[in-house]
């Protein structure tokens, strides 16, 4: 096994699918601000990214990109639930604990 201190460094972890990568948003940083991220990443996958823990605080392209299609996914049901009549003002975005695989005819 060898040491850390002799690892060379490739590029960042991303917090969400702990991939490797050399282009990443910071949750802190300008982009990640800007965005939104920590935010989003709480409310929409109930990931707390905290400054002072020693986790990653950083996000790849491609689950930026998933993030933001699932916030869009989520915009769309809280429109649609509105337009079908439940105005009401509790209509808040659950967390989803476990997913499985929805099983097609596709496969």
């Amino acid at each position: 096994m060898g040491s850390l201190d002799k690892a060379q460094l490739t590029g960042f972890i991303c917090r969400i699918c702990s991939k490797m990568n050399k282009v990443v948003i910071h949750v802190y940083g300008e982009e990640g601000k800007r965005i939104n991220l920590a935010s989003q990443l709480q409310t929409y996958l109930g990931v707390d990214v905290y400054m002072n823990d020693d986790l990653p605080k950083t996000v790849c392209p491609s689950c930026i990109v998933k993030l933001r299609m699932y916030y869009e996914w989520m915009e769309l049901i809280m429109k649609t639930q509105k337009e079908f009549g439940n105005t009401s003002n509790d209509l808040k975005i659950s967390r989803v604990v476990s997913l499985s695989p929805i099983e097609t005819d596709d496969t």
